[in-house]
């Protein structure tokens, strides 16, 4: 169970991602914001189109005539001037609801209230043209849009006008949705005069909750007098010369707006018939008011374009947040809206790309928490960034190449998300094990191996496998005298003395010490830390061990007055490995015919007075490594076939011994071939040799006692 929980915190993470993104909450959306942000700097291109020039009312402009906002003869001047040089459309994004202060009835009405009547201005004044008339009179004869603005807040009375006679002709196609369209419940409207001249449009723009303005409706709902332009979707509709603008709903009419066609120029908008802007890298063009009037601009600037009338001055405060910028003049976002729906280049944002992140973020959780649940943390950062970054750039290729906006922030979070959690949950797991390696081997092995063992905890099979390992045994000889003649707090100290020498010698060749039986001790070497050279490292443990008794016996004399003659047996082969016991106490051990073997060779050390016996396969582990000596054919206890068992030698101690060793091999075979005689007088050369007084044992025994006929070599007496 516990291997499949870095999988269940992936998956978890991810239908809990699923679940935030559905509920959206501030938090998110604004991570979402920024990043979409960022994306949009970063692929900001320059303009497609000069379609879009804007007149500035700017500091220069009121420097020379006065405060804003001027007398409207100004403002029909300006007019007159802009389609004079050739403009298609002009557009003021600003509502004249009031009546211009400085016409003359205006100027007159105002000195009468402070100063009471005057004969002699209401005289100069008479007959003098009204400016507002003189707006109206021009705006009427060429195509200008005015603004308007709608009031969402307000529920009171309004102001009583035919504004049917006001809109702009449009289609609906498909139901009306109910409570989709942004609805108004009062309208702020030029006065009737201009409004009846000109075409009004509604200047609003709509800020998320961060301020920043990244979409702009083009429709809005004035019930019960029907639906409403935008300023920007006004102009495009003057400028491509006044066909009725189409609202394209949902064949169902539960989904709200699709599209808005104008012309042949089909604009995608989300349901509620906004769009996303596409801001640009680069300015429009602006053009002050004053070189307009007089005349000192480019001649062909306006030329068949758009003129979009509005301020930078930034006593005016017409400045907004966009994501490219905090100081955005409010004129170039409609000027944006314009030139994005000319070319169509707003950006699309489809109901069907909702549903296609989450089901990327689905596929790519599931694939990262199988990914990490099995390989290590750095390869898994490695490929979860990388799983991040092609999202992200999967995004903004979306949105350079198709103005598609997918924003990757969800997807990147969740990938984020389960990377965290299955490494924690992986990372507990493995401390866990690090820890059951130090509870269970710390003792046991070198801090090397316990290293490899904490880092790679899953390669050691507690449960139980199989695996090719060497296996050393070893035993005080004559002990149980030693310690009944020895007090026992002496005692105590002598065996410490040898097994923390033994034991560290054994360590520091990575062998792992299962235990201490009594004075003995049971070794392994390729059991749990995987080794190719395990017989050597092992038969090099046993040398030096021998060594280092060698070294200390005079110490150990002086001390405690004894001598130590340590046997050991080492055997090779395949041992099941695991944790064995009872349900309550266990161990990890080894166990299997070349553990009994091995146990049975040091054994044998004692009948051939010999230090260190090894089997055949850890002689052919070793090679040529170690010098060896063939001892004898035995049938160990509990097995029929006969092995050949091996005397590891001492390299230092093999120039002594070369001729002894090959007398004694030699006699050996001689022996095997019943040639007593002969084998007896090779032995004899070599009275003191161990191995060679017990040979010559079992030979007299022969001559008066021959073995069977079926005997193969093997000593009979160990057999029994």
């Amino acid at each position: 169970m516990k291997k499949w929980l870095p999988i269940l915190a992936g998956l978890l993470v991810v239908f809990l991602w699923l679940l935030l993104w559905l509920a959206n909450p501030r938090f998110l959306a604004a991570v979402s914001s920024q990043t979409y942000d960022m994306l949009l700097k970063l692929l900001a291109e320059p303009r497609r189109s000069s379609h879009v020039v804007i007149a500035d009312i700017d500091d220069k402009s009121i420097a020379e005539l006065g405060q804003w906002p001027w007398p409207r003869f100004q403002l029909s001047r300006l007019v007159e001037k802009t389609f004079q040089a050739g403009a298609a459309v002009m557009v003021f994004d600003v509502v004249y609801s009031e009546k211009d202060r400085l016409s003359p009835a205006q100027v007159l009405d105002t000195w009468t209230d402070i100063f009471g009547s005057d004969a002699q201005l209401a005289e100069l004044l008479q007959g003098r043209e009204d400016f507002d008339s003189m707006f109206a009179s021009t705006v009427g004869r060429h195509p200008v849009v005015l603004g308007c603005y709608m009031n969402d807040r307000l529920a009171e009375q309004r102001a009583t006008a035919d504004w049917s006679s006001w809109q702009s002709p449009y289609l609906e196609k498909g139901p009306r949705p109910a409570d989709m369209l942004p609805l108004a419940r009062d309208v702020v409207t030029p006065l009737s005069e201009l409004a009846s001249a000109g075409k009004i449009a509604f200047i609003n723009t709509t800020a998320d909750s961060d301020n920043i303005i990244r979409r702009t409706p083009l429709i809005y709902e004035v019930a019960p007098e029907g639906i409403f332009p935008s300023l920007n979707l006004q102009a495009v509709r003057l400028f491509l010369q006044g066909p009725p603008y189409k609202i394209i709903y949902d064949s169902e009419g539960v989904e709200g707006v699709r599209q808005i066609v104008v012309g042949d120029l089909i604009i995608p908008t989300d349901r509620h018939g906004r769009i996303v802007l596409n801001y640009r890298s680069d300015r429009f063009p602006h053009v002050s008011a004053i070189d307009i009037l007089t005349g000192k601009h480019p001649v062909s600037l306006f030329s068949n374009r758009i003129v979009l009338v509005g301020t930078s001055a930034a006593a005016l405060g017409d400045l907004v947040a966009t994501p490219l910028a905090e100081d955005f003049p409010g004129i170039e976002v409609q000027a944006t809206a314009i030139e994005n729906m000319l070319c169509g280049q707003t950006l699309w944002e489809p109901r069907w790309i909702v549903f296609l992140n989450m089901a990327v973020m689905v596929l790519l959780g599931v694939l990262l928490t199988l990914f990490i649940s099995r390989r290590g943390a750095l390869l898994s950062a490695l490929v979860t960034l990388l799983a991040i970054t092609a999202t992200i750039c999967s995004s903004a290729w979306l949105l350079q190449h198709f103005q598609l906006v997918a924003n990757p922030t969800e997807i990147s979070l969740c990938l984020a998300g389960v990377y965290i959690a299955v490494t924690f949950i992986r990372y507990l797991m493995e401390e866990g094990a690090r820890k059951r390696m130090r509870t269970m081997f710390g003792p046991m092995v070198s801090p090397e191996v316990l290293a490899w063992l904490e880092e790679h905890p899953d390669r050691v099979a507690l449960a139980g496998h199989k695996q090719n390992a060497t296996v050393f045994f070893s035993d005080i000889a004559s002990f149980t005298t030693i310690a009944e003649q020895m007090d026992p707090a002496v005692l105590s100290r002598l065996m410490n003395r040898y097994l923390t020498t033994v034991t560290e010698i054994i360590m520091a060749h990575d062998g792992y010490l299962n235990k201490f039986i009594g004075d003995g001790i049971m070794a392994v070497w390729g059991v749990p830390h995987d080794l190719e050279d395990h017989a050597v490292r092992a038969c090099r443990a046993a040398v030096d061990q021998q060594r280092k008794l060698r070294a200390m016996a005079e110490e150990l004399k002086a001390e405690f007055n004894v001598q130590l003659h340590v046997r050991m047996g080492l055997n090779t082969g395949i041992v099941t490995a695991g944790n064995m016991g009872s349900s309550r106490r266990f161990e990890y051990t080894v166990m299997g015919d070349v553990v009994n073997r091995a146990s049975r060779f040091e054994g044998i050390n004692k009948e051939y007075a010999t230090r260190i016996a090894i089997g055949q396969t850890t002689r052919d582990a070793i090679g040529s490594v170690f010098p060896v000596r063939l001892l004898d054919l035995v049938v160990v206890k509990g097995e029929t076939q006969p092995v050949r068992i091996y005397e590891l030698l001492l390299p230092e101690d093999m120039e002594s011994m070369a001729q002894t060793v090959a007398q004694y091999e030699a006699a050996l075979k001689m022996h095997w071939e019943r040639r007593w005689d002969e084998s007896s007088a090779l032995l004899l050369q070599n009275p003191q040799d161990g191995p060679s007084k017990a040979l010559l044992a079992r030979i007299e025994h022969f001559r008066s006692n021959p073995p069977p006929a079926d005997w193969r070599g093997e000593d009979i007496k160990l057999t029994k």
